[in-house]
């Protein structure tokens, strides 16, 4: 089978969760660490924006 793209494998340290047993605090707690760690990974053109920020495109207004 022909191989369209390269894809990469990136394994990150583990993030571990607090001890607390309220699952839904904890995935609020751990949701943005997660993102930042997996688009710390991502290459620049592919990193999403920072909070607030503007897209900027190429294309004619």
């Amino acid at each position: 089978m022909p191989r369209p793209g390269r894809l990469t494998i990136t394994y990150h340290p583990l993030i571990t969760p607090p001890a607390s047993r309220d699952v839904k605090a904890a995935a609020q707690l751990l949701a943005p660490k997660v993102h930042h760690v997996v688009a710390s990974a991502l290459p620049a053109h592919q990193r999403p924006l920072p909070e607030g920020a503007e897209a900027v495109s190429d294309e004619p207004a």
